[in-house]
């Protein structure tokens, strides 16, 4: 299920619907969050290499979006930092 999630979210990105885009994001990070500790959900459980990737593409929907400073912020919030250099 998860996957279809991410399809949505690239599909979006590459149409430059940046308020959706966003919006998506918010989706599958609750997601995230609510199977966080549920091994059973494999298929909601995402490599260190996508969460880097989705991480990356909302930051540079921020920018598109024209809102940098947000881009910047979000970048370098602790969490969002160590999933990178990971």
């Amino acid at each position: 299920m998860m996957i279809s999630w991410i399809q949505y979210y690239v599909s979006l990105f590459l149409a430059q619907d940046w308020d959706t885009t966003l919006s998506v994001y918010d989706s599958i990070h609750a997601m995230m969050e609510d199977h966080k500790n549920n091994k059973d959900k494999k298929d909601m459980h995402l490599k260190p290499f996508e969460l880097c990737e989705i991480q990356l593409m909302r930051a540079r929907a921020l920018e598109m979006k024209g809102e940098p400073k947000k881009a910047i912020k979000f970048m370098t919030r602790k969490a969002i930092f160590s999933l990178l250099i990971n």
